[in-house]
């Protein structure tokens, strides 16, 4: 897939297909973790709790990533979003619909928090495009503010 293609890029429900690949997808963002056991459990965690709305990102029918609203507190009106993809894609511009589809499921005026390795600039640039905000560095990770 090229950023020129005209791929069908499709959200869909969190199915099987999905959470098996939520471990090496996850595991990319942490190249450096000694616990792998440690990082499947994060991963079961996000994919199993009930505060957490998980969501598919196929392209052309084949999962490409997986996003999800997470954290959303009613009372500050906050949410945190994630989006996981496969290294496949990465690049190929299937960030920034996907964060748009997640910001437009949060309307509402809602502040949503995000986090994004600082290393990563493909995803910062592609933040700022969408309205984030740079807030915050702690450690390796970014947070971005969108309202």
């Amino acid at each position: 897939m090229t950023k020129s293609s005209k791929a069908d890029v499709k959200v869909v429900a969190f199915d099987q297909r999905f959470a098996d690949r939520a471990v090496p997808w996850l595991a990319q963002l942490y190249p450096d973790a000694n616990d792998m056991e440690a990082v499947r459990r994060h991963a079961v965690n996000i994919a199993t709790s009930p505060a957490n709305d998980l969501y598919g990102v196929e392209v052309n029918g084949v999962p490409a990533a997986i996003i999800g609203i997470l954290e959303q507190n009613p009372i500050e009106r906050s949410a945190s979003l994630m989006v996981i993809s496969d290294p496949v894609y990465q690049g190929k511009g299937l960030g920034r619909p996907v964060t748009a589809w997640l910001l437009d499921v949060l309307k509402g005026g809602r502040f949503v928090l995000l986090r994004a390795f600082c290393t990563n600039l493909q995803s910062k640039n592609m933040l700022r495009k969408v309205g984030f905000r740079e807030i915050k560095v702690p450690g390796t990770l970014m947070e971005y503010r969108y309202v």
